[in-house]
């Protein structure tokens, strides 16, 4: 297996395992929050919601300085692809479980989630026009039917299920929107600043 590519000027010090561990934490965090959103209900969801935003960013500009990740602030054209993932990917996602809460039961949505490592997987190298790889895509389908599996899929009415699809379209489409951006302001960059 070739060595992965360095993020963000961060070097490849521990291989697989470093690379793997941002993507591990965000997709428990993320998988977390559809649980426990339905538990705040009663508390101002745009506000929960963006406190919880900004802890994020200053977590990843923490983490970015901590590692020596150079953050640079978006220019031209990157501020389009930067305000467009945060308004269509960050905030529909957040739209989509907050109504998706009140049509489906968590386990629906959390499969939802579950599946967003498989469409990650083959969406990103075939907007390459690049194969998808064997192992990413095995390992992406060991995720998400082990997750489905575990949670049993959930109920939900057509709302709840449509907005399933729209927490995957969301959160597959961040990484993807960002992608013209990201060879000149880096994922850091791109993640702190969305």
């Amino acid at each position: 297996m070739p060595p992965s590519p360095t993020a963000g000027g961060l070097p490849n010090a521990g291989g697989l395992w470093w690379g793997a561990w941002p993507g591990l934490a965000a997709m428990a965090l993320l998988g977390s929050s559809v649980a426990v959103i339905g538990t705040i209900q009663r508390l101002p969801a745009f506000g929960v919601q963006a406190a919880r935003y900004a802890v994020a960013a200053a977590a990843i500009v923490a983490l970015a300085r901590l590692f020596g990740a150079p953050l640079v602030m978006p220019r031209g054209k990157d501020i389009g692809w930067v305000i467009g993932g945060a308004c269509f990917c960050l905030i529909g996602f957040n739209l989509a479980t907050i109504l998706g809460t009140r049509h489906a039961e968590p386990a629906l949505l959390g499969a939802a989630v579950a599946c967003i490592p498989i469409v990650l997987a083959l969406a990103g190298p075939l907007t390459q026009r690049r194969r998808p790889a064997t192992r990413a895509v095995g390992g992406a389908l060991v995720v998400g039917v082990g997750a489905i599996a575990m949670t049993g899929g959930g109920r939900g009415d057509a709302i709840g299920v449509l907005m399933g699809v729209a927490l995957i379209a969301c959160a597959a489409g961040l990484p993807l929107f960002g992608a013209p951006a990201l060879p000149r302001i880096g994922a850091w960059s791109y993640s702190a600043s969305t």
